[in-house]
């Protein structure tokens, strides 16, 4: 309801806040599915009312809108959230929790349905009815799940799932790391975390020439990449398998980082090589330059859209 009414009225940030808070209350207090143990992540294992009470909210509303902030790119939630109920319904499943596999299964099965209208080319949206919904079941089941194991390590084939947390940070890696990160840049560049911005790695991935589908595919296999990962490395401990998955995105990140460095200076080389011998002087119209002669072939082209292309290309010259 909430995402329901922000997509039809809007609504503050505040107000959003204030209604994902009471909404995770109900499900830590009532609904009592909360973080009781930490099986040792930083030395910490039973918690108190209070505190399991307090992490619990703020890991919900934190998840709710990780998925919120991914949603930029046709199908990307969407994916990630499909993985993400496949993951735990295979999971619960193998856990004998028959009432979990019927909603991850059903939750499944309205992403994939929905996600063929929202593959590119994007028929509909789901806005943010549509992501903090995925985003709130994402946090629901994970805290479960976690518990699940917790209470008895769940078992498939060769695999003992004991590590719960380490599971479903993998699961909830890329919608996470992507939060973590964007605030951080933000704060360093002494902005608002809460401000929008095209920093997101879903942004980064379309400016370096990547599709709506290829930035989704990527960053969807990235994802189950992770879960692989974590669920063949489960013997060696929540705490060790944290620190190994953490390292492991900030490696891709950092891959990532230089990729698109070097795309950023190809695409400014290329250009370059298009360009007369002559120095340009402030306003000159660069497009003009690029196409001599060729100005009767868009002659679609407004002052607007001339005046913006200028302004790109003359950012991609000075860096």
């Amino acid at each position: 309801m909430l995402g329901l009414k922000d997509d039809i009225a809007g609504l503050t940030p505040f107000k959003k806040f204030i209604g994902q808070f009471i909404a995770a209350a109900i499900i830590a207090v009532a609904g009592d599915i909360r973080f009781v143990n930490l099986n040792g992540i930083m030395g910490l294992y039973e918690l108190t009312y209070p505190f399991s009470i307090s992490l619990t909210i703020f890991a919900i509303v934190g998840i709710v809108n990780s998925f919120n902030l991914i949603d930029g790119v046709d199908g990307l939630a969407g994916c990630i959230g499909l993985i993400m109920s496949l993951t735990y319904a295979f999971l619960f499943y193998q856990a004998g929790d028959t009432g979990w596999v019927y909603l991850s299964l059903s939750f499944a099965g309205a992403i994939a349905g929905f996600l063929v209208f929202n593959i590119a080319p994007a028929r509909i949206f789901m806005g943010d009815s549509g992501s903090l919904l995925i985003g709130f079941f994402a946090a629901v089941m994970s805290i479960h799940f976690i518990e699940l194991t917790l209470q008895q390590p769940v078992e498939a084939g060769d695999i003992r799932f004991k590590s719960g947390y380490a599971l479903v940070l993998s699961v909830l890696m890329v919608p996470l790391f992507d939060t973590v990160r964007v605030f951080t840049l933000r704060v360093l560049n002494n902005t608002s975390p809460f401000k929008a911005d095209r920093n997101h790695l879903h942004h980064k991935l379309l400016e370096a020439g990547m599709s709506h589908t290829q930035v989704t595919l990527t960053l969807s296999v990235i994802s189950a990449g992770m879960i692989a990962a974590s669920a063949f490395l489960q013997y060696i401990g929540d705490n060790q398998l944290i620190i190994t998955l953490v390292l492991a995105i900030l490696v891709l990140n950092t891959g990532f980082t230089l990729y698109l460095t070097g795309t950023k200076k190809v695409v400014g080389e290329e250009a370059l090589q298009l360009l007369p011998e002559k120095n340009f002087e402030p306003g000159q119209d660069l497009l003009d330059e690029l196409q001599p002669g060729k100005k009767a072939a868009a002659p679609n082209l407004t002052a607007a859209d001339k005046s913006f292309a200028n302004k790109v290309i003359s950012q991609v010259f000075r860096n």
